[in-house]
């Protein structure tokens, strides 16, 4: 039988004390699994911008129905009498699956501390743990998520990210960077842009260009060089910075030492509504003791996954990286 993290720590707090050891392996209810998803988007950039999806299974598939070609037809014939709808004029829907595939990531949390400081949280000890394990985890699950690709090979320095195809590897418009300027910021946007059909700009403000520091401080310059007062305030007064409309975020798991040394930089234009990751709704904590060390430990386990509702209108632009299938290489 599950054991719930909430209702041991209830036990413990009835019998007057808590004992780590008696913390066993336990579970997050319902309502504890959805304080650490919205403390992991407090946390990180794109798991708040993306769309969250709760999965009860390690595999959910995600599906969009459309339809392409006209819908609309005349009421007329050619010679401008009324004429009935036939099959023929009918559009057929097309359905777009994908698949999220979450796979276990593990992460050691180390209790340095007196564990009799924990006491001190009373009725929040709960959240503590949640909010402790949210913490040690966001940014690693964002790199994860981002930057995961079933291509690499392990090493025993990064053990992960080869799990899973992330949110690059899965992008339906990958542009490299021998088809435009990879130094001049502008045309990079540009280049993203015009990369994606134009019926994926209906609704503009889902989407925003994630960029990393380096590229936010080229844009800067840019604007900077402009003799406007626009040039000063994104300059001096750190506003946010729009390009044609489209808000550029600045993402720290882009200029993560791992994910670099894999795509290196890289620029992404997504939509909101089309990005999405899952967790799998099974997140358990472990306690184990470190005699050696004198400390101890808590295990986690979460089951995250990365996905598009149609990559089609996902797009991302290695600034470092020729295209691997370009003819003569």
């Amino acid at each position: 039988m599950k054991r719930y993290l909430d209702d041991v720590l209830a036990s413990a707090k009835s019998a007057g004390t808590f004992n780590i050891a008696d913390l066993g392996k336990v579970y997050l209810k319902p309502q504890h699994f959805a304080q650490l998803v919205k403390k992991i988007q407090e946390n990180t950039v794109l798991l708040n911008f993306a769309k969250f999806t709760k999965m009860d299974s390690h595999t959910l598939e995600i599906s969009n129905v459309g339809y392409k070609g006209r819908t609309l037809r005349s009421g007329y014939d050619t010679e401008g009498n009324y004429r009935d709808v036939t099959d023929a004029d009918a559009t057929k829907p097309f359905v777009v699956t994908e698949e999220l595939v979450a796979k276990k990531l593990r992460a050691l949390l180390i209790l340095k501390d007196d564990v009799a400081l924990l006491n001190q949280y009373g009725q929040a000890l709960v959240d503590a743990f949640v909010d402790m394990l949210a913490d040690e985890i966001s940014y690693d699950i964002e790199v994860y998520l981002v930057h995961g690709d079933k291509d690499i090979v392990p090493t025993s320095d990064q053990d992960y990210l080869h799990l899973e195809d992330g949110w690059i590897k899965k992008a339906g418009v990958k542009l490299y960077s021998d088809s435009f300027d990879a130094t001049n910021p502008i045309e990079v946007l540009n280049t993203l842009v015009r990369s994606l059909p134009r019926k994926a700009f209906k609704n503009r403000k889902n989407f925003a260009f994630q960029i990393d520091f380096d590229f936010e401080m080229d844009i800067r310059e840019f604007y900077r060089t402009r003799p406007t007062e626009l040039g000063d305030s994104f300059y001096i007064k750190n506003d946010e910075l729009f390009f044609d409309g489209f808000q550029l975020v600045t993402v720290d798991s882009l200029s993560d030492v791992d994910g670099l040394a894999h795509n290196g930089r890289v620029v992404m234009l997504q939509n909101k509504q089309v990005m999405t990751w899952g967790l799998f709704q099974e997140v358990s904590m472990e306690h184990d003791r470190n005699a050696r060390q004198e400390t101890d430990e808590i295990i986690a386990r979460v089951w995250p996954a990365a996905g598009y509702v149609d990559s089609e209108f996902a797009a991302v632009a290695f600034l470092e990286k020729a295209n691997p299938d370009a003819s003569g290489e």
